[in-house]
């Protein structure tokens, strides 16, 4: 099983919603042609999200078995201030004060988070201070995709994550031959 999210048509692969409240809406996030990482789309957080405010899409991903998570992040917006949160299962997987979350034409980052055989719930949460707006005030999803340990067609051979990265300690993706 692999699911491939690369925004380059209008029909999604992930329902995203903007909380998990039962019937919540769609999100207002949508695709946007202002910063991809490849192709000529990617995922953007909503215009005009007013300060202290927050926007997030979410979704629900169910796995049959171990699987890992792949994503490219990049923000264009306030330095250390406005910034972007990723929450796997309601707990930050991606946190701004240690891999940038935030600042002017932010260059693109991965993130992999490993995941176990059930039901998860991934949250994209673009969040504003009191002030200011710079740039596009905007974070950036692209390339995202789930893939399912061992099967074919997940990479590196039938593995599903290249075999340069391993999983280490609370499910968290790890680069091999990389210190942290």
């Amino acid at each position: 099983m692999a699911i491939a999210e690369d925004f380059e048509d209008a029909v999604l692969n992930f329902d995203f919603r903007a909380s998990t409240a039962p019937g919540a809406p769609a999100t207002n996030w949508f695709r946007s042609q202002a910063r991809v990482h490849s192709g000529l789309w990617a995922f953007r957080s909503p215009l005009g999200v007013p300060d202290n405010g927050a926007a997030s899409a979410v979704a629900a991903i169910t796995v049959p078995s171990d699987a890992v998570m792949r994503m490219w992040l990049s923000t264009d917006s306030e330095n250390n201030y406005d910034k972007l949160h990723v929450f796997l299962d309601g707990v930050e997987r991606w946190l701004p004060s240690t891999f940038g979350g935030s600042g002017p034409l932010r260059p693109w980052e991965e993130l992999l988070l490993g995941l176990t055989a059930g039901t998860h719930t991934v949250e994209f949460r673009y969040t504003k201070d009191s002030s200011s707006a710079v740039g596009m005030d905007a974070a950036f999803i692209d390339d995202l995709g789930v893939h399912v340990w061992g099967e074919a067609g997940g990479g590196g051979g039938g593995a599903a994550v290249p075999p340069r990265y391993s999983v280490g300690g609370g499910g968290r993706v790890k680069r091999r031959g990389r210190r942290g």
